[in-house]
């Protein structure tokens, strides 16, 4: 049989296969290291026998085969084995969170508790699945050794259900390095919510599929710090916000540290959607802020009340530069082909 008696280091999703020459297998049993029988195959009658118990980590495992020769002679051999001892049980994280509404510009964030080298990451891309109601395909990009996306080719059809599956438990990640727990989540895309911002008309006009459904004033970044062109998406909402330049690496003469109301983040380096009454008289005539959308109290309220994280904002027209695909979910900036 394999794994063989005396066998170490076994991998806990390691397939048990027994055979018998001359003769037939007729039964299998194997035992846990407290001595319960965790699996019992009666009258199994063949030459071979194989199985893929979850073993775990850690584990010695006692398997008695019981055979039965041509001539009608019983035996019963028995053999142990010990699963590997890992030098890491490597966990992930995933977004969106189980349950989740999102918009149709929402990726998949997978990161891993250990770093996956260059090697191995095409292997455990093969363990990752993202099906949907909505039939779309698309590609992984990893954005560092321990966080890979997924996106479709295309936005996310509005009403798709969408299941991600990470089957990692008992996988060797990395060398030394196995998969603690398969994940399982499902998340729903609910619409199909996108807001054009044109840094030269000074107006954010946002969309239901498709429909005009509003039309905000807005205040861009100013020349010294103008706001990225490109497509951004909601990740976060907060009632409340302290904007400190010194998280973007503003100090000293101009810096600032203001409490807004009405914050929602579009990117990781600190652009928002967020009111600002002192900038009221630039709003639909000027950009003065510092790179973020500046609307009133009351406009930014609305905007944050109808968002959901995953709903998309496109900044035109602006003296920036692009927006980088790692500044925030900035993945549809990058075409396809290239993802």
């Amino acid at each position: 049989m394999t794994p063989g008696n005396g066998a170490t280091k076994v991998d806990p999703l390691a397939r048990i296969t027994a055979r018998a020459t001359g003769g037939v297998i007729t039964h299998l049993k194997i035992i846990n290291p407290d001595g319960k029988v965790v699996f019992h195959q009666f009258k199994i009658n063949k030459s071979s026998y194989a199985l893929i118990p979850e073993l775990g980590f850690e584990r010695r495992y006692t398997v008695q085969i019981g055979t039965k020769s041509a001539g009608g002679r019983a035996a019963v051999t028995t053999s142990t084995f010990v699963t590997v001892r890992p030098k890491a049980k490597i966990t992930t994280s995933i977004t969106p969170n189980q349950g989740a509404l999102v918009g149709t510009g929402q990726p998949i964030e997978i990161t891993f508790s250990r770093p996956i080298a260059d090697s191995a990451r095409r292997s455990v891309e093969s363990q990752i699945s993202v099906t949907s109601t909505s039939k779309q395909g698309g590609a992984f990009r990893w954005y560092s050794s321990t966080v890979v996306r997924w996106r479709p080719a295309t936005m996310w059809k509005a009403n798709t259900r969408v299941t991600v599956a990470a089957e990692i438990y008992g996988k060797q990640l990395t060398p030394g390095g196995y998969g603690a727990e398969d994940r399982l989540l499902t998340f729903n895309v609910i619409r199909d919510v996108r807001s054009v911002v044109n840094a030269r008309t000074h107006l954010m006009s946002v969309y239901s599929g498709g429909r005009l459904v509003r039309e905000m004033k807005v205040s861009l970044g100013n020349d010294k710090y103008p706001t990225p062109n490109g497509i951004y998406v909601v990740t976060q909402k907060l009632p409340t916000h302290v904007m400190d330049s010194s998280t973007w690496g503003l100090r000293g003469a101009g810096a600032y540290r203001t409490k807004v109301k009405w914050a929602t983040r579009v990117s990781s380096g600190g652009i928002f959607v967020h009111g600002a009454p002192w900038s009221e008289y630039a709003q639909g005539k000027d950009n003065v802020s510092h790179g973020c959308i500046n609307v009133t109290d009351a406009l930014a309220e609305w905007y944050q009340k109808y968002s959901y994280p995953g709903d998309t904002v496109k900044v035109i027209n602006s003296n920036g530069p692009a927006l980088q695909p790692w500044d925030g979910f900035g993945d549809w900036n990058i075409p396809f082909a290239k993802y």
